[in-house]
């Protein structure tokens, strides 16, 4: 879920208006998902078991480790208890072999901070090899922008929502904004940067540092603020 804030700032005789969308890592944790994470097990199926049909492998864990603030739950006695026993759960037991690796080696962070790796090479080059030779030496797997595209459509279509509203709460008119600025690293995906400037036609479309200006603009902010004191 896209998240927005509306924030209105009076200099001398000029209004200005800022508007800021959150996203939850959404880029990220797509990659993860749709690209590392089912060389693991997810979303592929168990065993079928007489007249019952295969089921697909429990998926908690996969989300959990696709979650940043989740990952070192996946680590406790109890739950790594829990994950070795689902082993028959597996109708390819290199997907318990592996998801077991990741789990006693503790390197969810180290996936994770090869799904932002990736995510940044599709921004810049439409696609990303990504090199899982940390839990099987010669283990690769490709993502293009266009697999992610389809991953995030509807995250993007949250965005576009929030932009929406976030034009409603401040009342006015999508012709009355004048410019648009494009920073994070999320702005890479053109999709997404495309979906906000079609509803402001009128906009002048500028970007920033996809990874410095943030950090930037919290210098500028603090040098302003503590200037005051």
């Amino acid at each position: 879920r896209a998240d927005a804030t509306l924030i209105v700032e009076r200099r001398g005789n000029r209004l200005e208006l800022e508007m800021h969308f959150v996203e939850p890592d959404l880029a990220r944790r797509r990659v993860e998902l749709g690209a590392i994470l089912p060389e693991f097990g997810f979303g592929a199926f168990g065993p079928a078991r007489g007249v019952e049909p295969a089921r697909e492998v429990p998926s908690g864990v996969y989300f959990d480790l696709a979650t940043w603030h989740l990952i070192n739950t996946v680590y406790t006695p109890l739950r790594l208890a829990e994950l070795r026993s689902a082993r028959r759960d597996y109708a390819d037991p290199l997907h318990h072999q592996r998801l077991m690796a990741v789990l006693e080696q503790r390197l969810g962070h180290e996936l994770a901070a090869l799904a932002e790796a990736a995510k940044i090479g599709l921004a810049g080059d439409g696609a990303s090899r990504i090199d899982l030779g940390l839990i099987e030496p010669g283990l690769r797997v490709g993502f293009t922008e266009h697999e992610m595209l389809v991953a995030i459509r509807a995250e993007v279509a949250g965005i576009v929502a929030a932009a929406q509203a976030t034009l409603r709460l401040a009342g006015l008119k999508a012709e009355q904004i004048n410019a648009l600025y494009f920073t994070g690293g999320s702005t890479g995906l053109h999709a997404l940067t495309e979906a906000i400037a079609a509803l402001f036609p009128a906009a002048r479309v500028m970007r920033g540092d996809r990874f410095a200006s943030v950090a930037t603009g919290l210098g500028l902010y603090a040098q302003r603020w503590f200037a005051r004191a």
